[in-house]
């Protein structure tokens, strides 16, 4: 099984540029699982009823089989994959080897039960973490190959869309969402620093909005993909279907979306703005 892993901040687009990727017919979408082990498997937002949730059980249920799911192994998955231990497990990793093996025993199995309950080859993983994607490329067994998609957003709309307070996600304070913005786009250039070039790409989510079918079509050829449905759809203002998403944007919950491309412009507005780009520019233009 391949794993395409789309890693970058919050606010940056990942669910849905996860949902366009998946709307062919060979490859799946789990949107955000980090947190998989920790909500013991049940989808933010879904009723018993539902297909995801039932769908996600069962997979919760076929992993408890294989493995000893329990709050330790809830640690080292939170130890191996969040943004706090980053630098330790960059350097450090190597000091607990009960804990890698646990590590890996859980993300290999966890992908294994995943093959054995679909028929797509491909999977999509948008949990977004340069942790999760560090811990992926360090533990996955032969079977498994991962592929990484960083994707950028301006650091302004990031801003401007984390002092939202009426959203799912929780919001930040300008300071914060600055910080976290320098902070996780750090860990994930470090990050891509270490892999070889022909196992990631870098898109912006402006460019996405704008112009889909070019990123998409961008994508494809670097990891040699059939990305040909969702292309069309997007170009046909089609619905994308949304699928089995564990956790991510609210968009989720939707049985479909339609991407509106959306070339608007963010310029600066205010020293807030101007701050912003001085902080975290960077990141954002250069290559």
């Amino acid at each position: 099984m391949n794993i395409i892993y789309i890693l970058g901040t919050g606010r940056t687009g990942t669910t849905l540029l996860g949902i366009a990727l998946s709307n062919n017919a060979h490859i799946f979408d789990t949107g955000e699982i980090l947190k998989f082990v920790k909500l013991k498997g049940l989808p933010h937002g879904f009723n018993e009823r539902s297909d995801s949730y039932k769908f996600w059980q069962r997979i919760y249920r076929q992993l408890g089989l294989k493995i000893k799911i329990n709050e330790t192994l809830e640690n080292t998955i939170h130890q191996r994959e969040y943004h706090k231990y980053f630098i330790k497990n960059l350097f450090f990793n190597r000091n607990n080897e009960r804990n890698n093996e646990r590590y890996k025993d859980y993300i290999n199995n966890f992908f294994d039960v995943l093959e054995d309950e679909i028929d797509e080859s491909i999977v999509i993983d948008s949990s977004k973490y340069p942790g999760r994607a560090m811990a992926l490329e360090k533990n996955l067994s032969a079977n498994h190959n991962a592929y990484y998609v960083y994707i950028k957003r301006n650091p302004i709309s990031v801003a401007r869309s984390f002092a939202k307070k009426d959203v799912e996600q929780p919001s930040k304070s300008f300071l914060a969402s600055n910080l976290y913005y320098f902070i996780v786009n750090l860990f994930c250039n470090i990050f891509l620093i270490t892999i070889n070039k022909e196992k990631k790409i870098s898109v912006k989510y402006e460019d996405f909005i704008a112009k889909p079918e070019e990123v998409l079509n961008k994508i494809q050829m670097k990891f040699k993909l059939d990305l040909s449905n969702s292309i069309e759809l997007i170009k046909n203002n089609e619905e994308l279907k949304t699928g089995y998403i564990f956790e991510g944007n609210r968009i989720r919950l939707n049985e479909s979306v339609v991407l509106r491309k959306n070339s608007s412009k963010i310029n600066p507005k205010g020293m807030k703005d101007f701050i912003t780009m001085i902080m975290n520019g960077l990141w954002y233009y250069v290559k």
